[in-house]
């Protein structure tokens, strides 16, 4: 679902920039109702990176549109950064000392509505400023494409496992790219046609109990012989020992990822604990 927002926010701000349109609110009216959910997405990311970080490869999946989510975050970026987000000035809490009288705080709507909310409570909500002068609404959306545009720029690229990186283009223009492995060029919308033994290992991977224990007594894939004469049944037996090792690899790795969203939910019920003390 989020790719899905992330590739019509693109194409809507790839639009915008050819027609050289500049609206009152900096964006169009159908961004203007995506980019919250945006900045939320990127609230929960900062505030959750132990449970997500490293993130999972994209080849995992086989549902949504072809490409994923990191690129065409990180295309989001690129275009946003060609937006004129700066005309509205936004001054930072520490400076606004001996002018509290002629400054308005700026509050997001999201941020007003998902107070309290305990995956967010983590998130910092540094105070920012404008002149009175200013139009609000303008400056509600100046705010937030520049939180974006800092958990893309900032956060994602200084990870110890980074996520997005500044490259130079062959324009030579300098972009910022995606650095998670990507998923192959085919749609993942539609799958390859599954012969009759992946669809046996399907039932594995669901959990039923008899394929489980057929598996299992199967050799590793080193103790089959390497024989081109053989069988089509030697062939469908390799190819399910393979099927197997794989399965056993994203279990183990579903098994640490599951470790970890776990000991995040009892750090932050421990937080919250000690909050309401």
């Amino acid at each position: 679902m989020f790719s899905l927002i992330l590739e019509r926010g693109v194409y809507l701000l790839k639009a915008q920039l050819d027609s050289e349109q500049e609206p009152r609110l900096v964006v169009g009216e159908d961004l203007q109702v995506l980019l919250p959910a945006i900045k939320i997405w990127c609230d929960w990311m900062l505030c959750h990176s132990t449970v997500w970080n490293p993130p999972p490869s994209c080849t995992d999946y086989r549902v949504g549109p072809p490409g994923d989510a990191w690129s065409r975050l990180a295309t989001m970026v690129n275009l946003l950064e060609k937006l004129n987000y700066t005309r509205t000035t936004l001054i930072q809490g520490k400076d606004t000392e001996d002018r509290e009288e002629d400054l308005e705080l700026v509050k997001l709507p999201e941020d007003i509505t998902l107070a309290g909310f305990t995956p967010l409570m983590l998130n910092p909500q540094d105070p920012c400023y404008v002149e009175k002068t200013e139009d609000m609404e303008v400056a509600q959306m100046c705010l937030r494409i520049s939180k974006i545009l800092f958990f893309g720029q900032v956060f994602l690229c200084g990870l110890e496992t980074p996520v997005l990186k500044l490259q130079k283009s062959e324009t030579g223009v300098s972009e910022y790219v995606s650095v998670v492995e990507a998923s192959s060029t085919s749609s993942p919308s539609s799958p390859p046609t599954q012969s009759d033994s992946e669809l046996m290992v399907e039932s594995y991977s669901e959990g039923e109990e008899d394929s489980i224990s057929t598996l299992r007594r199967l050799p590793s894939c080193g103790n089959v012989t390497d024989d081109t004469t053989a069988p089509v049944a030697a062939v469908e037996i390799r190819s399910l020992i393979e099927r197997k090792e794989e399965l056993e690899r994203r279990q183990r790795k579903q098994d640490r990822h599951r470790q970890r969203v776990q000991v995040e939910n009892a750090r932050l019920r421990s937080e919250t604990s000690s909050g309401c003390i």
